[in-house]
């Protein structure tokens, strides 16, 4: 049974939800949200163009040093692009077509073809600005057409704390992005990642049919995962019959040669605080396992806080931005520490390793053809709930009273 908060709709095998609202997402995303561009880093003397939500923009350096500007690649003039363009003085944009020269406001400043007498910059015309903000060397881009809500709504907490770093890996999947923002907590991990490393170092694991998680919508920006009151999981070293197939699964017990080692470190992570004594929580809306608007993916657990944000580009690629913040770094030996372990191999266990799997397996996914729904895809009946919810779709000035839980289970 499927619960919604304006109703119960009943999922009998093969039967399509009457209402999925996979409507609801847009192809290019969500666009009155703060989203994680590029790297300040990666922002030099020349202008960088780079693709959101099926637009492009020019991101250059703004006159205050840590800042960065972003504009249309447009001319107003003759429709020239800024790609190509010139940044001449810090906080300026040239076109190299006539040389006309923009601020951060994407106001033009000058026209250098014509001389200082110009009159053009009087009239004061100006391309589209888009508002930035840089926090932990990464530059955050507004690109609705509404006035921009408060950041701290769509970025997590943690990239405002001055305690510890916050570490960052951007990538690129094929595929639809809504796609890619459902893969997040649904049930695929125990197949898909079966032969990842992070998966092969413990016995294969069976979800199992029972009861599926419960989603509560916090805020409605989020969906967090609330915890069982029971649970049908399976013993993790048992192998497991199929009636109809007449074989079982998995094939073999190889993994039980080492497995037994590493779920000593496993179990005594599990019985281990999250956080160390004087770090705060983030928070009821930032903890937990989560998803939120407008496509994050989200796990705070005993090795920090891991976010996986999908920036749509075009209908058919997305960048997969992931922050890594780990509250133990607090002192410069352990964040040295914590710095070669992730370069060295926590980005590659996590981040390549493992999620490229299901950006191979998200590529080909057809997204809006009917669906067969699982007790174990409630995240995914609750994340389309939430993105009704979502600016743009809803006023999201409005005071409105907060979701009822969502939940799938079996009769």
């Amino acid at each position: 049974m499927v619960s919604t908060n304006d109703a119960e709709q009943t999922v009998s095998a093969g039967e399509k939800l009457a209402r999925d609202n996979r409507d609801t997402l847009p192809r290019r995303g969500f666009m009155e949200y703060w989203y994680p561009a590029l790297l300040e880093v990666m922002v030099h003397k020349k202008p960088r163009t780079w693709k959101m939500l099926g637009k492009d923009v020019v991101f250059f350096r703004g006159k205050e040093k840590g800042t960065v500007a972003a504009i249309d690649p447009m001319c107003v003039h003759r429709n020239a692009s800024l790609t190509e363009g010139e940044c001449h003085w810090r906080g300026t944009i040239t076109c190299p077509y006539h040389g006309w020269t923009y601020n951060e406001q994407g106001e033009v400043v000058a026209c250098l073809n014509e001389g200082p007498n110009s009159t053009i910059p009087e009239t004061k015309p100006k391309t589209r600005m888009y508002p930035t903000q840089v926090h932990k060397g990464m530059v955050f881009v507004w690109m609705g057409e509404r006035a921009s809500a408060p950041i701290e709504e769509d970025v997590p907490p943690e990239l405002f704390r001055e305690d510890t770093p916050v570490k960052f890996h951007i990538d690129h999947w094929f595929g639809d992005w809504r796609a890619s923002a459902e893969n997040g907590q649904e049930g695929h991990a125990s197949y898909l990642h079966r032969n990842s490393f992070r998966m092969t170092l413990f016995p294969h694991r069976f979800v199992g049919p029972g009861v599926g998680e419960r989603y509560k919508i916090v805020n409605r920006r989020t969906i967090r995962r609330m915890p069982l009151k029971e649970t049908s999981a399976m013993p993790a070293t048992a192998k497991q019959e199929f009636p109809l197939l007449g074989h079982g699964w998995p094939k073999s017990q190889w993994r039980k040669l080492w497995s037994c080692i590493f779920e000593g470190f496993l179990n005594r992570n599990r019985i281990r605080s999250v956080f160390p004594d004087g770090v705060q929580g983030l928070g009821e809306e930032w903890e937990g396992i989560s998803q939120h608007l407008p496509g994050q993916v989200r796990r705070v657990d005993n090795e920090g806080a891991y976010t996986r944000v999908i920036v749509p580009m075009t209908e058919q690629i997305s960048r997969q931005v992931y922050y890594h913040w780990s509250p133990y770094a607090q002192n410069p030996f352990t964040r040295l520490f914590d710095r070669l372990h992730w370069t060295v191999y926590g980005t590659w266990k996590r981040n390549i390793n493992f999620s490229q799997q299901d950006n191979r397996a998200n590529a080909f996914l057809k997204y809006g053809n009917k669906e067969y729904l699982s007790p174990h895809d409630s995240c995914v009946v609750a994340w389309r709930k939430l993105c009704t919810m979502a600016r743009g779709v809803q006023p999201y000035e409005a005071e409105k009273p907060e979701p009822e839980l969502a939940e799938t289970s079996t009769r």
